[in-house]
C-alpha cells in the first residue's frame, strides 16, 4: 500500500485546516500511521459538532416540515401523532415512513415490515423542500413497478 506524503495530502486540502493538517504531518513525521489516525479523527469530530451545532431543529420539526411539504405536493399523510407516521403517494403506489431519526418507503405494499430505509443525512440540518424531493425521487427510482 502506498502512503501519501505530506505535501499530498496538504495540497488536496482547500480549507481553514491546511495549516494545521501541515502542523500536525510535521510533529508526526516519525510515525506516519498514527499521524494520519489523528488527524482522521480531529476531522471526523469536527464535522460531527458542525452537524450537531447546525441542527437547529428537533427530528420531530424537521418531520413535520417534510410532511408539510409532501402534503403540498398532493400526498395524503396519516396522523401525525402516530409512532410511525407516514406519508401516501397521489397514486397510492408508494408510501414513505417517518422514523424518528430515518425515512423509510414501501412500494406497492403498506406494510412497514417490507419498508425499506432511504440514505438521507442529517435532515435537521437540510431544506425540508430538498428532502422531500430527493426522498420522493429515490422511493421512485428504487420503487419502480417495472422491478416488481
Amino acid at each position: 500500500m502506498k502512503l501519501l506524503g505530506p505535501q499530498t495530502v496538504v495540497s488536496r486540502r482547500f480549507d481553514s485546516d491546511a495549516e494545521e493538517w501541515l502542523y500536525y504531518l510535521r510533529e508526526t513525521r516519525d510515525d506516519w500511521p498514527e499521524g494520519m489516525l489523528r488527524l482522521a479523527k480531529m476531522t471526523s469530530n469536527r464535522r460531527r459538532n458542525s452537524l450537531r451545532r447546525n441542527a437547529s431543529r428537533t427530528f420531530k420539526q424537521a418531520q413535520a416540515e417534510i410532511l408539510d411539504v409532501l402534503q403540498g405536493k398532493g400526498w395524503r399523510l396519516s396522523l401525525r401523532s402516530l409512532k410511525i407516521p407516514h406519508a401516501t403517494s397521489p397514486d397510492g403506489w408508494l408510501r414513505l415512513w417517518f422514523k424518528p431519526q430515518a425515512i423509510y418507503y414501501t412500494a406497492g405494499s403498506h406494510n412497514f415490515g417490507d419498508a425499506r430505509s432511504l440514505h438521507e443525512d442529517d435532515i435537521r440540518t437540510q431544506a425540508p423542500q430538498a428532502v422531500a424531493e430527493r426522498s420522493i425521487a429515490l422511493a421512485t427510482k428504487w420503487g419502480d413497478r417495472s422491478n416488481r
